[in-house]
């Protein structure tokens, strides 16, 4: 099998199915062809012929087909290996074939160039605002992960995330809009998938943080910094990028414990049963339980919550 005809093989998995079966995922019908994402509700599935669809999620600035889809957002490795996890999905077994990647025209696949595109603002005025006042993150915590050049602002007065590797070279960035009146998030193009939004807290690592999001990994530090020692706190961009964990574990290889500490709800309980079927050689311990107590979402909520019980004893 040539692997154009491997391509042509997985597109034909029912996707809306693959999405329900893998990823727990539950749809609404949304009009004759559309199907809205209850977990994610920027996600949608259109059904182009019977059996076939495409999606559109907004909040994550993503498009295109089911191979588009786990590339991104499951396996994030090469074209060829999301071919074979795909063919593997429909019990295929890709070691009887030929895996020679064809050059064809019609089926190269556009590589990222690595290069990240992106122009940074002379000021973070919006960023600081948007953090200090909307987020409730101090100004203390805003400079320290500016002055490590962990956040910064681009021309578009979007707050820009970085994404550092082990070299301290930029290889990806989150962006979060600062206007409080238009909800925008994305992750900047050519954005190496291997690696997050981090910080670092000692030198002999043993624990990690997993977080859903930059701001709730800010909102974290500041409620816990004091109880924080020897631990590297990992923001993955969404419940879903779970995999670019294994990049930090083989780094600092003598990390036992994986604290995650998602989002409080039917997303996050589905990234935490998967962290812990992937990372089961590591103690896994569910980190939420003041949302829990709470009934909140998330540990910018749990932030406010208690900024807003301290304003009252005051």
């Amino acid at each position: 099998m040539i692997f154009k005809e491997k391509i042509e093989l997985v597109k034909t998995i029912n996707f809306k199915s693959f999405l329900e079966k893998i990823e727990g995922y539950t749809f609404k019908k949304e009009g004759n062809n559309y199907y809205r994402c209850h977990e994610h509700t920027s996600l949608i599935l259109k059904e182009r012929t019977p059996g076939q669809y495409v999606y559109a999620w907004s909040s994550v600035q993503q498009c295109g087909d089911i191979i588009q889809y786990v590339r991104e957002n499951i396996i994030g490795d090469s074209f060829k290996n999301t071919i074979d996890y795909l063919l593997k999905y429909m019990n295929i077994d890709t070691e009887r074939y030929d895996n020679t990647f064809t050059n064809n025209n019609e089926i190269i696949e556009k590589e990222c160039n690595n290069t990240i595109d992106i122009e940074y603002s002379s000021n973070t005025r919006q960023t600081y605002a948007y953090l200090h006042k909307s987020r409730l993150i101090d100004i203390s915590i805003i400079n320290e992960f500016i002055a490590k050049g962990l956040i910064k602002q681009d021309l578009r007065n979007n707050a820009v995330l970085v994404h550092l590797n082990f070299d301290n070279k930029i290889v990806g960035a989150d962006l979060q809009g600062t206007n409080s009146y238009k909800k925008f998030k994305g992750v900047i193009k050519n954005s190496n998938r291997d690696y997050g939004f981090s910080f670092k807290i000692g030198e002999n690592i043993d624990k990690i943080y997993i977080f859903e999001a930059g701001i709730d990994m800010l909102s974290y530090y500041q409620l816990y910094k004091s109880n924080l020692n020897d631990c590297l706190l990992l923001s993955t961009g969404g419940s879903q990028k779970i995999n670019k964990i294994a990049t930090y574990l083989n780094k600092y290889d003598n990390i036992s414990t994986i604290y995650v500490a998602v989002d409080n709800d039917d997303a996050g309980n589905i990234a935490l049963q998967k962290i812990k079927d992937i990372y089961n050689n590591k103690l896994v311990i569910d980190n939420r339980e003041e949302l829990i107590k709470y009934n909140i979402k998330d540990y910018n909520d749990l932030l406010k919550l208690k900024t807003e019980k301290m304003k009252k004893v005051a």
